[in-house]
This record gives structure tokens, C-alpha cells and sequence, in this order.
């Protein structure tokens, strides 16, 4: 299973991390709302950048049930941009839906 989410934040060293290894995280807003901050793939880690659509990849992780939790895909262009729309769009409608009343019934 994989999750979608925009980049909000890279986080790689510089001269204000301090960092016990090379390992890049970026800081995502997740489809459902949701705000984390996941590994970024050693294979992409250079290519990431603030607004790019990624995939997280939810797939349990080495025969355990905690989840990878690592970008492993970015989508840019007109493909990210229509994911990342067709995730929020459902969001939006369940969201709506939870939020719609049904009326009540008049009891005696």
C-alpha cells in the first residue's frame, strides 16, 4: 500500500542541520490532512523538492507489521497534480458526508 503526499519541507544537511548521518526526510502533507515526516529514498533523496506529489510507501516492513514509511516516488507534472487532486477531492466528499446531519425523526 502507498500513500500520497505533497512535500511541504526537505530536511538534508546544511549549515543549520546537524546530523549523525546523510539521510534525507522530508516533511509531508499526507492526502487525509495528516502532517509527518518520512525517509526519503537514498535513489531520489537529490531529486526532491518542496511541492512535489509523492508515494510513501506503507508496505510492512522487512516481515514485520510496521509500515516502510519511506518516499519512494515523486510525480511531477500533470500526473502528480491529478493524483494528488483525485486523493483530495474523495477526502473532501467523506469529509462532507460525515459532516452532513441526517435529520431526526419526530418521536412521540
Amino acid at each position: 500500500m502507498y500513500h500520497v503526499g505533497k512535500v511541504i519541507k526537505v530536511i538534508a544537511g546544511g549549515k543549520n542541520v546537524i546530523s549523525s548521518n546523510n539521510d534525507t526526510q522530508a516533511m509531508l502533507e499526507m492526502w487525509d490532512e495528516n502532517l509527518i515526516t518520512v525517509l526519503v529514498s537514498d535513489t531520489i533523496a537529490d531529486q526532491i523538492k518542496t511541492n512535489d506529489i509523492v508515494l510513501v510507501d506503507y508496505r510492512p516492513k522487512d516481515n514485520s507489521s510496521a509500515p516502510n514509511m519511506q518516499v519512494c516516488k515523486i510525480l511531477r507534472g500533470a500526473e502528480g497534480k491529478m493524483i494528488w487532486e483525485d486523493y483530495k477531492e474523495h477526502f473532501q466528499s467523506k469529509k462532507e458526508k460525515r459532516i452532513a446531519v441526517s435529520p431526526q425523526p419526530y418521536i412521540r
